[in-house]
């Protein structure tokens, strides 16, 4: 990167907003290819939940809000508190499992030659909880 920074000229020296502009294009690419040589590429989780997006995670910090509330009142069986939240985790688990199967129709989509025996396995296979 050093290298590649030194042919840029000195800041003082950028007569227009052309050359300022250039001399932008090549600290980006000096940068790029930096990160493309030394930072490695993640290496998601086989465990990950593929299905899980933002949508689910800000529906799940109402759901616990709305728990802990009526965790609060829990001596007061007919406060109103409780039947909301009841409706919201209903909701909540419905989004997950319209996620899930988004998911697996999207992933059925896309299979390929040695992908559907993969597909096959695992409607073949005994039931599990996948999460």
């Amino acid at each position: 990167m050093k290298a590649e920074l030194g042919q840029i000229p000195d800041p003082e020296t950028y007569n227009n907003v052309n050359e300022l502009r250039q001399a932008i294009k090549c600290i980006d690419k000096a940068i790029n290819n930096c990160m493309e040589k030394h930072v490695p590429l993640s290496k998601p989780s086989p465990a990950l939940k593929r299905w899980w997006s933002g949508e689910l995670a800000e529906a799940i910090k109402g759901v616990t809000k709305l728990g802990r509330m009526s965790y609060r009142k829990r001596a007061m069986q007919d406060h109103p508190i409780h039947e909301e939240f009841h409706m919201v985790r209903n909701t909540y688990s419905l989004q997950i499992c319209k996620a899930k199967a988004k998911h697996w129709a999207e992933w059925l989509e896309k299979l390929d030659g040695p992908s559907v025996w993969t597909a096959s396995r695992l409607v073949m296979g005994p039931a599990m909880d996948g999460g």
